[in-house]
This record gives C-alpha cells, sequence and structure tokens, in this order.
C-alpha cells in the first residue's frame, strides 16, 4: 500500500470505525481477492464486536500489499458504502493541493484573518448558514458531515428526507451541527471546518456578517458587558 494511503487511513479512521456496519462481505469479497488470507479473515471476524472487527480490518490493511487499499474501496461500492469512498477521494485530493503541513497552516490563517476578533468569537446564525448553502458545492455534502461528526444512518436519513435538494440536505446538517455545538458553534470554528474540507472562501467568507450587523443578540458569544470594555 502507498504510503499516502496508509496516512490515509489513519487519518479517517475514526470515520471508517463510526460509519463502516458490518464487515462481513467485505473481508469476504478482500479474500476472493487474495488481498488477505483465510487466516486472516477467520481473524477479524473471531473478534468479539462488529467494532473491533472493523478496527481489526483496518489494522490489517497497510500491510497487505499495493493493492489493498483499491480492493477495499471497490469492496466498499459494492456493499453500498459508495458515500465513504467519496469522502475517502475528497480527502486524497485535499492532502494533494496541500502537501505540506506549513501552507495548510498558513492557509487555515489566512482564512481565519478575514475576521476580527470579535467576530471570530460570536455565535454563527441560521441566517448566514442559510446564505451560505447558496453557493455550496454539493459535492462536498458527505465530507462535510463527516467533519461535523454525523453517523451514516443520519446522514441517509437527510439524504431520504430531502431527495435531489442538496441545499436543504446541507441547511439541516448546517443548523443540527449549530444545535449540537452549541455556544462552541462559533464563526472560528465554522471556518476551521470548511478549511479543513477545502471550500472556496468565496463561499462562505462574504456571508458572514460582523457582530455589528446581527440582528440576533442570542447568537453574540461576547456579553455586552465584556463588548463595552472592548470600546473603552
Amino acid at each position: 500500500m502507498e504510503e499516502r494511503h496508509r496516512q490515509l487511513l489513519l487519518k479517517q479512521r475514526i470515520y471508517l470505525l463510526k460509519n463502516i456496519g458490518s464487515v462481513y462481505m467485505i473481508v469476504q469479497q478482500l479474500y476472493a481477492s487474495e488481498i488477505i488470507t483465510q487466516e486472516q479473515l477467520d481473524d477479524i471476524l473471531c473478534e468479539s464486536t462488529p467494532s473491533a472487527q472493523r478496527a481489526a480490518l483496518l489494522d490489517m490493511l497497510p500491510t497487505r500489499g499495493r493493492d489493498a487499499y483499491a480492493a477495499f474501496c471497490a469492496a466498499l461500492k459494492e456493499e453500498g458504502y459508495e458515500f465513504i469512498v467519496n469522502a475517502l477521494h475528497d480527502a486524497e485530493a485535499a492532502m494533494d493541493t496541500i502537501p505540506k503541513e506549513r501552507t495548510d497552516v498558513s492557509q487555515e490563517v489566512n482564512a481565519l484573518s478575514a475576521f476580527n476578533q470579535m467576530t471570530l468569537r460570536r455565535r454563527i446564525t441560521e441566517q448566514e448558514l442559510s446564505m451560505i448553502t447558496l453557493d455550496f458545492p454539493g459535492n462536498k455534502l458527505w465530507l462535510i458531515g463527516s467533519l461535523m461528526e454525523f453517523s451514516k444512518g443520519r446522514l441517509e436519513q437527510i439524504m431520504v428526507s430531502s431527495p435531489g435538494n442538496p441545499q436543504l440536505q446541507l441547511q439541516i446538517i448546517f443548523f443540527e451541527w449549530k444545535q449540537k455545538l452549541g455556544q462552541k458553534a462559533t464563526i472560528e470554528a465554522f471556518v476551521r471546518l470548511m478549511h479543513a474540507a477545502q471550500v472556496d472562501e468565496d463561499v462562505y467568507v462574504p456571508r458572514l456578517r460582523p457582530p455589528e450587523s446581527a440582528s440576533d443578540p442570542t447568537d453574540l458569544s461576547l456579553h455586552s458587558s465584556e463588548r463595552s470594555e472592548q470600546w473603552v
């Protein structure tokens, strides 16, 4: 397996553990493709819980040769996990576009520098989230959902409830993320997620209002007394 795919599986390990269900047919396909042996198949399936089986499979894959990653993706597709394969492809593409950690950090700093500290610290509003969905790339939906720690089951429910309407699907994801994080759903937290998903800044930066124009005072993370002190 290529080093880039080893790193990709490591970085996406939690996402894979959360979103893959039974590995029974996946390991059967890997065995049929001669990626794993009968003994290795038995070792994986002998684990006492489904989560332990998933972990054992992910531990074993990097040791199974150069074709292991491609075979794993093919098995995922065959078993109805195309959304996981798409998320892996998006994550791999992000690795290509930002080859160095220093560049990644620098670009994140640039994204955050578009806002003052007061703006970064306040909660993002539902109006802002709704506006951002207007120009949001639909092919990022599954990746955003995974970065916001939605389970496969919940994402599928959202897709089914609003078929063919990625804007509404994304709005539901954004609103639920905001509700789940509560006071931590700040502009800064949102910008960091957008950066991690490699979303163009033009999609979201112009939609985020400065705190002075926010119509809902409950969405400001600073209390009025704190704001007053900053203006003294």
